[in-house]
């Protein structure tokens, strides 16, 4: 019997502006953040640091300006990225671990398993013991994704569930979940 995921979040670590960077270097990096589909990325300019091999060997002969620069437009495409690959999860429907709530709008907000962090208002919803109640950190709740920005999914709340009961109610798409009916 074989299994696979189609959901798969990927997040790496990126710097622009290491020492003797060239522009045409800089491209590759940018080309390699526009073909990978990362759903996290911490992106950040270079920076010197003392009792590291590159402080001992290397010349921070990239201007910081440059880094600057570089750095912008990382996290321009990136956000464009993610964007889009969010906009893909609006109407299907995310298994999410409650982590608390959110101190501006009290809306909760838990991370689905793509680490991706979604919001939703604080509702009674159906429990596995066929009564109702709200949502506190620790639970897993399913949520139907309704709207999407860079950083964040926003949803609808339908049920309480477990990791196990929520699979037992979902049919494989051609790339995501999607409940039952």
């Amino acid at each position: 019997m074989c299994c696979y995921a189609s959901a798969v979040g990927l997040s790496t670590d990126m710097i622009c502006g290491f020492c003797g960077e060239t522009e045409a270097q800089f491209q590759e990096t940018l080309a390699l953040l526009q073909h990978v589909d990362y759903h996290a990325a911490f992106l950040f300019p270079y920076s010197m640091r003392e009792k590291t091999t590159a402080y001992r060997r290397y010349k921070d002969d990239v201007p910081e300006e440059v880094k600057k620069d570089r750095h912008n437009r990382m996290v321009e495409l990136y956000r464009r990225k993610c964007q889009a690959l969010n906009e893909a999860e609006i109407g299907l429907t995310h298994l999410v671990l409650v982590e608390g709530t959110v101190k501006k709008t009290g809306q909760i907000m838990g991370r689905n398993e793509l680490y991706l962090k979604v919001v939703f208002d604080q509702t009674e919803i159906p429990s596995e013991d066929g009564g109702k109640r709200g949502m506190k950190p620790g639970d897993y709740v399913a949520v139907k994704i309704v709207a999407a920005r860079a950083s964040v999914l926003s949803g609808v709340p339908l049920f309480h569930s477990s990791i196990t009961e929520f699979y037992r109610h979902i049919s494989w798409g051609d790339r995501a979940l999607r409940v039952d009916d």
